[in-house]
């Protein structure tokens, strides 16, 4: 890989946002997690700044579990309400995206029955 990847930008607040996107640096391949911030020239544009934090790409997946894991202390602790879903598994994310397109109200049952047409997708049970 040679060019940087962008794979999202989030807002962080109403000036920065935080962008995470697959990098290259002198060979090594890097996931990074970097705040922007809007550039002072006449044009405004967003610019990356120190801020943030660049790994190696083999150590994603830890990184992944040590979110999920603040993910499930936070919900724990009331945090994050109950009704805001965090898609990490693509085909979740698709089947999720299908039910919003035919306006199926999302909500535990939605998702345990996503869960469930996965398990049956990946068991053989037809295609999806």
């Amino acid at each position: 890989m040679s060019a940087l990847q962008v794979i999202a930008t989030l807002p962080k607040n109403a000036r920065e946002s935080v962008r995470v996107a697959l990098d290259n640096y002198q060979g090594v391949d890097l996931i990074d997690i970097r705040v922007l911030a809007p550039f002072a020239g006449p044009a405004k544009e967003m610019a990356p700044t120190k801020k943030g934090l660049s790994m190696r790409v083999a150590q994603l997946p830890a990184l992944q579990q040590a979110l999920a894991d603040a993910e499930v202390k936070a919900r724990d602790l009331g945090l994050i309400p109950e009704g805001d879903v965090v898609l990490a598994d693509p085909d979740l994310r698709r089947l999720v995206a299908g039910l919003r397109e035919r306006d199926i109200p999302l909500g535990w049952g939605a998702v345990d029955a996503a869960l469930a047409e996965i398990d049956r997708l990946r068991a053989g049970g037809g295609d999806a």
